[in-house]
């Protein structure tokens, strides 16, 4: 994980064109663009199946937000897939109250999320 005050973010592959980003710490307008970065990287590379493990974020805000919406945008030509995971039932109701949940594929574990692909 790359060390920034209270935020972390790693990229795993579990195969040639599948990501697990997981990120800890608050997820804002200070260290979203990180995430974006490490986002562009993946699908650059050719990554099809991306999760994004939100487990360990504490706050997330609306730059946060973007990025994610960017990335499934990305997606939404069936070029690939964008999973979420977020147990915190706090942080799930910001993709609730945004509407969100239906754009992304929201999960509330990671048992869920490989039973979304």
């Amino acid at each position: 994980m790359q060390d920034g005050s209270s935020f972390q973010v790693a990229l795993t592959t579990s195969g040639p064109d599948c990501v697990l980003v997981s990120v800890a710490g608050e997820l804002d307008l200070f260290t979203a663009p990180q995430l974006s970065s490490l986002l562009d990287r993946s699908i650059e590379q050719g990554a099809t199946s991306v999760t994004v493990d939100l487990s360990e974020v504490t706050f997330l805000d609306a730059a946060a937000l973007g990025v994610l919406v960017r990335a499934a945008q990305h997606f939404g030509s069936d070029s690939g897939t964008l999973r979420v995971i977020c147990p915190d039932a706090r942080l799930r109701r910001l993709f609730e109250i945004t509407g969100l949940d239906e754009m992304l594929t929201i999960c509330a574990s990671g048992e869920g999320a490989l039973a979304a692909r």
